[in-house]
């Protein structure tokens, strides 16, 4: 059984890094980091079917690879940082991240026509950006300090779908044509605000909000009402944005300091939509509802006869809008004490 398998080669890294920093004047500072950096694949996906074993009939047998490469990053980052006022500063960073040797199972056809996936080093993603940061500290001369981020960034990768479009051919010994597509955590514009009044051992008043472009997704329709295949990530779901607010006031009684707080998450209650459905990008509506009104009649009919074991017939009703995983929590208050120990 052993006769065919190969000893996994010894593979040696180098994984160079310098980082450079110079004072331009007394108020700002010019920084560059250029390093390699690698990583290894998860051991559940370097030994999956450690034994190659097959079945004659069933789904595609996926094979692990303990001798793929690791993960090759190759990051630059360059950077300035201005002090504008004695508590006042601003960086820009400008970075880019170049991932080779990225692991991805392969579907591989072989000559005989039998098909399985094994873990390779084909795929290949990037990351570039520029992020502005305005930061204002603390002071004991004023009440008020914030931070202002924000992040322009493009993250893309080789596509992963459809998987019977990506395949490697023994026969030809030709792999599918791919191309780039955004990755799965790409977001254009990424924007943090945070914004606080405080008096020393007294009080902390604090507002912190975020906006996110839309993670991308791939549009499908039904075939019956759009017989086509969109390109993978060629959508985006809609835009994300949060506000919380925390107020706290310190007491000391006795020995003891404490603290009464009111902590509010999501201030505004936006109901952001977090997973979609493919067919229309939203999270509580999908075309099937009206592409195949009658796909739930046969549950329903045995639902109104009584058969065991089934849902109640509102939550069918609200089989797609009544989800509240797919969005984001509604507005949340807290009301709390905390005795703090020096």
């Amino acid at each position: 059984m052993d006769r065919n398998l190969a000893d996994t080669e010894v593979k040696q890294y180098l994984s160079p890094r310098v980082s450079i920093s110079y004072p331009i004047t007394a108020q700002s500072v010019i920084r560059f980091s250029y390093g390699h950096f690698f990583q290894n694949g998860s051991l559940s996906s370097l030994y999956k079917n450690d034994n190659f074993y097959v079945t004659n009939v069933g789904s595609t047998p996926t094979f692990g690879n303990a001798n793929v490469d690791m993960q090759r990053s190759i990051q630059y980052e360059l950077g300035m940082q201005q002090q504008l006022a004695g508590n006042l500063k601003l960086e820009v960073t400008g970075y880019y991240k170049d991932v080779r040797d990225y692991i991805y199972t392969q579907t591989v056809f072989t000559n005989t026509g039998r098909e399985y996936k094994v873990l390779t080093n084909l795929a290949y993603s990037n990351v570039r950006g520029v992020s502005f940061r305005l930061e204002r500290r603390r002071s004991k001369e004023d009440l008020f300090y914030g931070t202002l981020d924000y992040t322009f960034q493009i993250a893309e990768g080789n596509r992963t779908e459809p998987e019977d479009e990506l395949f490697f051919s023994e026969a030809s010994g030709k792999q599918t044509e791919t191309y780039l597509v955004p990755l799965d955590f790409d977001r254009s514009h990424v924007l943090n605000i945070t914004f606080g009044l405080y008096q020393t051992n007294n009080w902390t008043f604090g507002l912190i909000y975020n906006l996110t472009s839309g993670a991308p997704y791939t549009p499908a329709y039904s075939p019956s009402v759009v017989p086509i295949t969109f390109e993978q990530s060629s959508d985006n779901k809609r835009i994300q944005h949060n506000l919380d607010f925390k107020f706290e006031k310190f007491f000391t009684l006795g020995d003891f300091d404490w603290s009464v707080f009111l902590w509010v998450s999501n201030v505004l209650d936006i109901q952001n939509e977090l997973t979609v459905y493919a067919s229309t990008g939203r999270s509580l509506s999908t075309g099937e509802e009206t592409s195949n009104p009658t796909q739930f009649n046969s549950v329903g009919r045995r639902i109104a006869r009584g058969d065991p074991g089934l849902m109640d017939s509102s939550e069918l009703a609200n089989y797609y809008s009544g989800r509240p995983e797919n969005v984001s929590r509604p507005r949340e208050l807290r009301l709390g004490f905390s005795l703090i120990f020096n």
